[in-house]
């Protein structure tokens, strides 16, 4: 497995031919701190540190700046945020007061939170704030070619906008002198030699209304802002970016964004790349104001950074579903990732050789095999184990260890360190309470299902059998009460573990015990109301 088959590596070529031999590259990120950071916001740095870390080891200096649009005006109160928030709408998140009463300001609370992200994971970029480049003059000379060049502009952005808006559309928000407002703002003039707009505070923002001020500003430094479709682009200007990782809901103001810097900026467009977006368990975009936005600390509540960073490294370009219920499955996928690296190691580890496991780690993997376990099976153990104390939970993993390698798939708790098992023992825990005990399977039976289920709990008690056995049990059952094979196991698995599918019940049975797995059917049974 070469370098050139990785996707950052690939990436990081694709980037170093536009440099036109500089050794030198700015990768940027967008963060609007309108809310607390998610998984994408997350997902975006991780994935720009990928590529970083390939240029870097192909012998490169990447730069990865993270810009933070803080003078974004509040659209609406975040879900669970304070109501007094409404007070502020329509100003920019940079003004707002901070409603944890532990940061500067609103935007400076959520630039806290996703630093301590980035940071957690190990992976480094540098921060910039609108509010600051904006005042300091760095985005001077793309307003001064912004105003230079206003109807080649309307011509390029108004047909992607409504005719309403459209119609008021101007290049340019001058901040409010009397409201503080800036997307409020109409500018009715301009004049280029005294660097001013003039500008009326009439417009409607959401909820928002102008207040109706007429002013006079410059729109130098600070005293305004390009609205997005035009600010995107000016940020690569200015700031001199070579490349930058964008979602699919952002192509169209993306090729914009290139040719708004190929005509008005006279710079040559950067390279993007285009991912998949992330949505929740229904389907939807994952939203910071709507209030269904997954926080990368949930998903480490329960599982691994590594999983985390393989849902992020696998296929980019592919919609993710981001339910919380299927991460054991990543967890126990990034240990097979990594028990491959450690069994090839010999063949990687060199600058244009790396494994995939290097990358999920930003090429620091531990230099020994931390062990593994099969994490998903142990979430459901605990589940039907009705047991909390984590000693127990722990010689229950043990088991499960000697189980997995009956079966020599790869799994071995055993060669882990202590601190990894009692680590994936408590998240395993935490799981069982928090996710899988929330699940509701609840089962109808035909009388005929009911008298196989009741002949499988007779077996259970008969005696000592091997996995094997058990599981020949259950498809001889099915076949005897005429019961498809797909029903028998959806039967027993709703009833064993509460939910519709699960692990091989031959491999499972024998970890939880006979006994356990008979006690538990019937305490199912007597729930729904079946038991005699």
């Amino acid at each position: 497995m070469c370098a050139q088959m990785l996707w950052p590596y690939r990436e990081a070529r694709r980037i170093i031919s536009q440099l036109r031999g500089r050794k030198d590259a700015i990768l940027e990120t967008g963060f609007g701190p309108s809310g607390p950071p998610h998984i994408g916001t997350y997902g975006e740095i991780i994935r720009t540190n990928f590529v970083a870390l390939a240029l870097k080891d192909l012998g490169y200096r990447p730069r990865i700046i993270s810009f933070l649009d803080d003078l974004d005006g509040l659209r609406k109160v975040p879900e669970g945020f304070p109501t007094w928030l409404s007070d502020y709408l329509g100003r920019p998140v940079c003004e707002i007061p901070d409603p944890f009463e532990c940061c500067e300001s609103f935007s400076k609370h959520m630039h806290k939170l996703l630093v301590k992200m980035v940071d957690d994971a190990g992976a480094r970029c540098e921060y910039r704030f609108s509010s600051e480049e904006y005042a300091s003059g760095t985005f001077n000379d793309a307003i001064e070619a912004v105003m230079h060049n206003v109807e080649l502009l309307k011509r390029l952005v108004v047909p992607m906008l409504s005719p309403e808006v459209g119609a008021r559309w101007f290049p340019f928000f001058a901040k409010c002198e009397n409201c503080g407002k800036l997307y409020t703002t109409r500018v009715t003039s301009v004049d280029i030699d005294s660097e001013t707009v003039d500008y009326v505070c009439d417009g409607e923002f959401g909820a928002v209304r102008g207040c109706g001020h007429h002013g006079t500003t410059s729109y130098l430094n600070g005293a305004g802002k390009l609205p997005w479709r035009v600010d995107w682009p000016a940020r690569w200007f200015a700031l001199h970016v070579d490349y930058e990782i964008h979602g699919k809901d952002l192509i169209e103001s993306a090729s914009l964004g290139k040719r708004i810097v190929s005509s008005v900026f006279m710079r040559p467009p950067i390279l993007t790349m285009t991912y998949e977006l992330f949505l929740d368990a229904d389907g939807r975009k994952i939203s910071k104001s709507k209030g269904f936005a997954i926080d990368p600390t949930l998903w480490l509540k329960y599982g691994t950074r590594d999983s985390l960073h393989l849902m992020l490294y696998k296929k980019p370009k592919q919609a993710k579903r981001l339910d919380i219920s299927r991460m054991p499955s990543y967890v126990n996928e990034a240990f097979g990732v990594a028990a491959d690296y450690y069994r090839r190691r010999d063949e990687f580890g060199q600058p244009g050789k790396r494994h995939p496991y290097e990358i999920l780690t930003l090429l620091a993997p531990p230099d020994s095999d931390p062990g593994r376990m099969d994490f998903a099976t142990l979430c459901n153990l605990v589940a039907a184990l009705g047991e909390r104390n984590p000693d127990v939970i722990k010689r229950y993993a043990l088991k499960l260890a000697e189980q997995v390698n009956s079966d020599d798939s790869g799994y071995d708790v055993r060669s882990a360190d202590s601190g990894l098992v009692d680590e994936l023992v408590r998240k395993a825990i935490m799981f069982a309470d928090d996710i899988i005990a929330t699940r509701s399977a609840e089962v109808e039976l035909s009388d005929n299902e009911l008298e196989a289920v009741r002949s499988f709990v007779s077996y259970l008690r008969s005696g000592e059998f091997t996995g094997e056995e058990i599981q020949t049990r259950v498809f001889t059952l099915a076949r005897e009460f005429s019961i498809s094979q797909p029903r028998m196991f959806q039967i027993l698995y709703a009833l064993i573990l509460n939910q519709r599918q699960g692990p091989r019940l031959g491999y499972f049975i024998p970890i939880l015990g006979q006994n356990k797995t008979a006690d538990r059917i019937e305490a199912s049974l007597a729930k729904f109301g079946l038991r005699d």
